[in-house]
């Protein structure tokens, strides 16, 4: 995933783009629980993700927005509102 043009704005798009190693194709995964312990159980082994666990993904450019989908099919990068669990 890309964030396309390189650019920290709001609502900027999300793309599939070819690997570069920028900082708008860094993101990390954060779970919305409060469990302070990896669970052991509930690991996809073949995406690496939990299953049934909301979350959301995280650039890792200035801002630290997250990707939304807009529109039914479109990703674009926002600024998490606070209290939004999904």
């Amino acid at each position: 995933m890309d964030v396309h043009g390189g650019k920290d704005e709001e609502g900027r798009k999300v793309i599939v783009w070819k690997r570069h190693n920028g900082l708008n194709q860094r993101w990390r995964v954060v779970y919305l629980d409060d469990k302070k312990a990896e669970p052991t159980t509930g690991l996809d082994k073949d995406s690496g993700f939990y299953r049934n666990r909301p979350f959301f993904i995280v650039s890792r450019m200035n801002a630290h927005r997250v990707i939304e989908v807009t529109g039914g099919r479109n990703l674009v990068i926002k600024t998490k509102a606070s209290g939004r669990n999904t």
